[in-house]
C-alpha cells in the first residue's frame, strides 16, 4: 500500500488553532505555532466561518 494522507489535524492541533482564530487573524498566521499545514488551517477557518454564520442566521430567526 501506498502513503495515506490525512484529511485534517488531529483533535488537539484543531483545538490549538481555535485558540488562534480570532477575527482578522490569517489562517497562515494561526498555523505557523501550532505546527500545522496553511492550507489545512485555512480549511479549518472556512468550516468555522461557515459554522458561525449558520449560528448567527439561526439565532436571528429564533428572535
Amino acid at each position: 500500500m501506498g502513503f495515506v494522507r490525512k484529511s485534517r489535524p488531529n483533535r488537539s492541533k484543531q483545538d490549538h488553532l481555535t485558540e488562534h482564530f480570532v477575527p482578522g487573524t490569517k489562517a497562515r498566521t494561526a498555523a505557523a505555532p501550532c505546527g500545522v499545514n496553511r492550507k489545512a488551517a485555512a480549511g479549518l477557518q472556512q468550516t468555522l466561518d461557515a459554522l458561525k454564520e449558520s449560528v448567527e442566521d439561526f439565532v436571528t430567526r429564533v428572535r
